[in-house]
Protein backbone atom coordinates (compact mmCIF):
# COMPACT_ATOMS: atom_id res chain seq x y z
CA UNK A 1 0.00 0.00 0.00
CA UNK A 2 1.39 3.41 -0.96
CA UNK A 3 1.83 6.28 1.48
CA UNK A 4 -1.07 8.15 -0.17
CA UNK A 5 -3.43 5.20 0.36
CA UNK A 6 -2.37 5.00 4.01
CA UNK A 7 -3.13 8.70 4.48
CA UNK A 8 -6.53 8.38 2.81
CA UNK A 9 -7.44 5.43 5.04
CA UNK A 10 -6.37 7.34 8.16
CA UNK A 11 -8.44 10.37 7.19
CA UNK A 12 -11.67 8.36 7.37
CA UNK A 13 -11.28 7.89 11.14
CA UNK A 14 -10.54 11.54 11.99
CA UNK A 15 -12.90 13.90 13.79
CA UNK A 16 -14.22 17.09 12.13
CA UNK A 17 -11.79 19.21 14.17
CA UNK A 18 -8.85 17.10 13.05
CA UNK A 19 -10.01 17.23 9.44
CA UNK A 20 -10.14 21.02 9.56
CA UNK A 21 -6.55 21.09 10.82
CA UNK A 22 -5.53 18.91 7.87
CA UNK A 23 -7.39 21.21 5.47
CA UNK A 24 -5.50 24.24 6.78
CA UNK A 25 -2.22 22.37 6.55
CA UNK A 26 -2.94 21.26 2.97
CA UNK A 27 -3.92 24.83 2.01
CA UNK A 28 -0.66 26.13 3.46
CA UNK A 29 1.35 23.54 1.55
CA UNK A 30 -0.54 24.31 -1.66
CA UNK A 31 0.28 28.00 -1.23
CA UNK A 32 3.97 27.13 -0.97
CA UNK A 33 3.81 24.86 -4.03
CA UNK A 34 2.08 27.52 -6.13
CA UNK A 35 4.71 30.06 -5.19
CA UNK A 36 7.38 27.57 -6.18
CA UNK A 37 5.97 27.07 -9.70
CA UNK A 38 5.32 30.81 -10.11
CA UNK A 39 1.50 30.80 -10.05
CA UNK A 40 -0.29 33.14 -7.70
CA UNK A 41 -3.04 31.70 -5.48
CA UNK A 42 -6.46 33.31 -5.47
CA UNK A 43 -7.02 36.25 -3.20
CA UNK A 44 -9.07 35.79 -0.04
CA UNK A 45 -12.73 36.51 -0.65
CA UNK A 46 -12.58 35.86 -4.40
CA UNK A 47 -15.30 33.68 -5.90
CA UNK A 48 -14.32 30.12 -6.84
CA UNK A 49 -14.02 29.34 -10.53
CA UNK A 50 -17.44 28.83 -12.08
CA UNK A 51 -19.23 30.25 -9.02
CA UNK A 52 -21.94 32.83 -9.69
CA UNK A 53 -21.81 35.90 -7.38
CA UNK A 54 -24.92 36.33 -5.19
CA UNK A 55 -25.99 39.56 -6.93
CA UNK A 56 -26.00 37.82 -10.34
CA UNK A 57 -27.87 34.64 -9.43
CA UNK A 58 -31.36 35.96 -10.07
CA UNK A 59 -30.47 37.73 -13.37
CA UNK A 60 -28.74 34.56 -14.60
CA UNK A 61 -31.75 32.48 -13.60
CA UNK A 62 -34.06 34.94 -15.43
CA UNK A 63 -32.01 34.58 -18.62
CA UNK A 64 -32.18 30.79 -18.36
CA UNK A 65 -35.94 30.99 -17.78
CA UNK A 66 -36.39 33.15 -20.89
CA UNK A 67 -34.19 30.81 -22.92
CA UNK A 68 -36.26 27.77 -21.94
CA UNK A 69 -39.52 29.66 -22.57
CA UNK A 70 -38.38 30.86 -26.02
CA UNK A 71 -37.22 27.43 -27.18
CA UNK A 72 -40.54 25.95 -26.04
CA UNK A 73 -43.02 28.65 -27.12
CA UNK A 74 -41.09 30.69 -29.70
CA UNK A 75 -40.40 34.44 -29.69
CA UNK A 76 -41.13 37.69 -31.47
CA UNK A 77 -38.52 39.90 -33.10
CA UNK A 78 -36.22 41.72 -30.70
CA UNK A 79 -33.13 43.93 -30.74
CA UNK A 80 -29.61 42.78 -29.93
CA UNK A 81 -26.72 45.14 -29.15
CA UNK A 82 -23.53 44.04 -30.89
CA UNK A 83 -20.14 45.65 -30.32
CA UNK A 84 -17.72 45.54 -33.23
CA UNK A 85 -14.28 47.02 -33.78
CA UNK A 86 -13.83 49.48 -36.59
CA UNK A 87 -10.94 48.21 -38.71
CA UNK A 88 -9.98 51.68 -39.90
CA UNK A 89 -10.11 53.63 -36.63
CA UNK A 90 -9.70 50.74 -34.18
CA UNK A 91 -12.58 52.06 -32.08
CA UNK A 92 -15.38 49.88 -30.74
CA UNK A 93 -18.76 50.58 -32.29
CA UNK A 94 -22.07 49.37 -30.85
CA UNK A 95 -24.76 48.44 -33.36
CA UNK A 96 -28.41 47.60 -32.82
CA UNK A 97 -29.36 44.50 -34.81
CA UNK A 98 -32.98 43.44 -35.27
CA UNK A 99 -33.33 39.71 -34.72
CA UNK A 100 -36.18 38.03 -36.65
CA UNK A 101 -39.06 36.27 -34.98
CA UNK A 102 -39.18 32.49 -34.69
CA UNK A 103 -40.86 29.88 -36.87
CA UNK A 104 -41.61 26.27 -36.05
CA UNK A 105 -39.52 23.95 -38.20
CA UNK A 106 -39.47 20.17 -37.74
CA UNK A 107 -40.61 20.41 -34.14
CA UNK A 108 -38.15 23.15 -33.10
CA UNK A 109 -38.26 26.94 -33.11
CA UNK A 110 -35.64 28.65 -35.30
CA UNK A 111 -35.03 32.15 -36.62
CA UNK A 112 -37.13 32.99 -39.66
CA UNK A 113 -35.04 33.04 -42.82
CA UNK A 114 -32.12 31.20 -41.22
CA UNK A 115 -32.39 28.08 -43.42
CA UNK A 116 -29.49 28.17 -45.87
CA UNK A 117 -27.05 25.74 -47.44
CA UNK A 118 -24.69 26.19 -44.50
CA UNK A 119 -27.48 25.88 -41.95
CA UNK A 120 -30.09 23.55 -43.47
CA UNK A 121 -31.72 23.10 -40.04
CA UNK A 122 -31.83 26.83 -39.40
CA UNK A 123 -30.41 28.80 -36.49
CA UNK A 124 -31.82 28.28 -33.00
CA UNK A 125 -31.89 30.59 -30.01
CA UNK A 126 -28.62 30.68 -28.03
CA UNK A 127 -27.96 31.96 -24.52
CA UNK A 128 -26.29 35.10 -25.80
CA UNK A 129 -29.47 36.03 -27.68
CA UNK A 130 -31.57 35.06 -24.65
CA UNK A 131 -29.74 37.72 -22.61
CA UNK A 132 -30.95 40.44 -24.99
CA UNK A 133 -34.40 38.89 -25.20
CA UNK A 134 -34.70 38.79 -21.39
CA UNK A 135 -33.87 42.51 -21.21
CA UNK A 136 -36.65 43.32 -23.66
CA UNK A 137 -39.07 41.04 -21.80
CA UNK A 138 -38.41 42.65 -18.40
CA UNK A 139 -35.56 44.54 -16.70
CA UNK A 140 -35.87 44.46 -12.91
CA UNK A 141 -33.56 47.44 -12.37
CA UNK A 142 -35.65 49.84 -14.46
CA UNK A 143 -38.91 47.88 -14.11
CA UNK A 144 -39.54 48.14 -17.83
CA UNK A 145 -40.35 45.52 -20.44
CA UNK A 146 -43.03 43.87 -22.53
CA UNK A 147 -43.60 40.69 -20.49
CA UNK A 148 -44.06 41.67 -16.85
CA UNK A 149 -46.44 38.75 -16.27
CA UNK A 150 -43.76 36.32 -17.46
CA UNK A 151 -41.28 37.81 -15.00
CA UNK A 152 -43.80 37.40 -12.18
CA UNK A 153 -44.23 33.77 -13.21
CA UNK A 154 -40.46 33.38 -13.01
CA UNK A 155 -40.33 34.92 -9.52
CA UNK A 156 -43.04 32.55 -8.32
CA UNK A 157 -40.95 29.53 -9.31
CA UNK A 158 -37.53 30.95 -8.43
CA UNK A 159 -35.86 29.81 -5.20
CA UNK A 160 -32.96 31.86 -3.98
CA UNK A 161 -29.94 29.85 -2.93
CA UNK A 162 -28.88 30.43 0.62
CA UNK A 163 -25.43 30.20 2.17
CA UNK A 164 -25.38 28.59 5.59
CA UNK A 165 -22.39 28.90 7.93
CA UNK A 166 -21.93 25.88 10.20
CA UNK A 167 -19.63 26.42 13.17
CA UNK A 168 -17.42 23.58 14.39
CA UNK A 169 -16.36 22.94 17.97
CA UNK A 170 -12.89 24.38 17.44
CA UNK A 171 -14.24 27.65 16.00
CA UNK A 172 -13.73 26.72 12.37
CA UNK A 173 -16.62 26.79 9.91
CA UNK A 174 -17.90 25.08 6.79
CA UNK A 175 -19.79 26.83 3.99
CA UNK A 176 -22.72 25.08 2.31
CA UNK A 177 -24.76 26.43 -0.60
CA UNK A 178 -28.28 25.03 -0.68
CA UNK A 179 -31.60 25.88 -2.22
CA UNK A 180 -34.23 27.63 -0.14
CA UNK A 181 -36.09 24.44 0.78
CA UNK A 182 -32.92 22.48 1.59
CA UNK A 183 -31.67 25.34 3.73
CA UNK A 184 -34.89 25.40 5.75
CA UNK A 185 -34.71 21.62 6.27
CA UNK A 186 -31.11 21.90 7.46
CA UNK A 187 -32.03 24.71 9.86
CA UNK A 188 -34.80 22.56 11.37
CA UNK A 189 -32.48 19.61 12.06
CA UNK A 190 -30.94 21.05 15.28
CA UNK A 191 -34.42 21.91 16.56
CA UNK A 192 -35.62 18.35 15.93
CA UNK A 193 -32.56 16.91 17.69
CA UNK A 194 -33.12 19.16 20.73
CA UNK A 195 -36.75 18.07 20.92
CA UNK A 196 -35.71 14.41 20.79
CA UNK A 197 -33.17 14.94 23.57
CA UNK A 198 -35.69 16.83 25.69
CA UNK A 199 -38.27 14.01 25.63
CA UNK A 200 -37.60 11.45 28.43
CA UNK A 201 -39.73 8.84 30.11
CA UNK A 202 -41.34 10.01 33.42
CA UNK A 203 -39.49 7.29 35.38
CA UNK A 204 -36.12 8.47 34.02
CA UNK A 205 -36.57 12.07 35.08
CA UNK A 206 -35.04 12.64 38.51
CA UNK A 207 -36.19 15.72 40.51
CA UNK A 208 -33.61 18.38 41.07
CA UNK A 209 -32.00 18.78 44.49
CA UNK A 210 -33.95 21.94 45.52
CA UNK A 211 -37.23 20.47 44.35
CA UNK A 212 -36.62 17.21 46.22
CA UNK A 213 -35.76 18.99 49.48
CA UNK A 214 -38.82 21.22 49.27
CA UNK A 215 -41.14 18.29 48.64
CA UNK A 216 -39.60 16.37 51.56
CA UNK A 217 -40.00 19.34 53.90
CA UNK A 218 -43.61 19.89 52.92
CA UNK A 219 -44.36 16.23 53.46
CA UNK A 220 -42.86 16.34 56.96
CA UNK A 221 -44.79 19.50 57.83
CA UNK A 222 -48.07 18.01 56.70
CA UNK A 223 -47.41 14.92 58.77
CA UNK A 224 -46.95 17.02 61.95
CA UNK A 225 -49.69 19.60 61.48
CA UNK A 226 -52.50 17.62 59.94
CA UNK A 227 -54.35 15.32 62.35
CA UNK A 228 -54.46 11.72 61.40
CA UNK A 229 -57.78 10.85 59.80
CA UNK A 230 -57.04 7.15 59.66
CA UNK A 231 -59.24 5.11 61.98
CA UNK A 232 -57.24 2.73 64.17
CA UNK A 233 -57.74 -0.92 63.53
CA UNK A 234 -59.58 -2.85 66.24
CA UNK A 235 -57.52 -5.70 67.62
CA UNK A 236 -59.50 -8.84 68.45
CA UNK A 237 -59.86 -9.49 72.22
CA UNK A 238 -57.91 -12.38 73.69
CA UNK A 239 -60.13 -15.23 74.75
CA UNK A 240 -59.46 -16.54 78.34
CA UNK A 241 -60.36 -20.11 79.22
CA UNK A 242 -63.33 -20.31 81.60
CA UNK A 243 -62.88 -21.89 85.05
CA UNK A 244 -64.51 -25.33 85.62
CA UNK A 245 -67.75 -25.37 87.61
CA UNK A 246 -67.29 -26.69 91.13
CA UNK A 247 -70.89 -27.77 91.61
CA UNK A 248 -70.87 -30.07 88.68
CA UNK A 249 -67.64 -31.72 89.85
CA UNK A 250 -69.06 -32.50 93.27
CA UNK A 251 -72.12 -34.12 91.81
CA UNK A 252 -69.95 -36.56 89.95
Amino acid sequence: MSSLDSILDAVKDLTPAELMKIVRLVASEMDKKWKTVGSKPKKDGSMPKGEVPPQLRRPRAWVEFVFQHATTHGWKSFTVSQTKKNKETGEKVTEEVEMPASILYEGSYIYAGSITEKTPQGKKMIHKDAMSLSKSYWTAKTEEGTHKELYEEFLASYKEEEVIHIEEEDGNGLMLRLSGQEAEELKEEPVKEEKKKGKKAPSDVAPSAPAASVSAASAAASAVEAPSTKTPEKKPAKSTPSAPLKGKKNQE
